[in-house]
């Protein structure tokens, strides 16, 4: 095991001690080495994150104005919301086909006419 020095300010020795005075550590060594392991996991668990920041930073700004963006996503919460509605609507409009609700009837909702909706299995 290798041992080091280490100077604290009086206001953190103080600390310090009194962590192992009341008992939570059995030396101001297990003490050191506590917070040593806690920080070393706490990097481990940021490492993605900062990983992502990075790459982030790296990377070229996007081609689409906000603009764009923001119709992008409009655009996919309406197709999500047409799904939503027929299913919702799809329950009580006439018998299953192939253990799904009226297919023709979620597809022409969905404004997939002709299209037809199969269970996933």
């Amino acid at each position: 095991m290798a041992q080091n020095s280490v100077d604290l300010p009086d206001e953190l020795m103080a600390w310090a001690e009194r962590q192992v005075a009341e008992g939570r550590y059995d030396s101001l060594d297990a003490y050191v080495a506590d917070l040593v392991t806690r920080n070393m996991d706490d990097a481990g668990k940021l490492a993605p994150s900062n990983a992502a920041i990075e790459d982030g930073l790296a990377s070229k700004p996007a081609d689409d104005s906000m603009a764009d963006m923001t119709a992008r996503r409009d655009r996919d919460d309406d197709t999500l919301g047409a799904l939503r509605r027929s299913w919702a609507q799809g329950i009580g409009s006439g018998p299953p086909v192939d253990g799904n609700f009226n297919a023709a009837d979620i597809a022409r909702r969905s404004g997939r006419s002709g299209e037809a909706v199969r269970k996933h299995g």
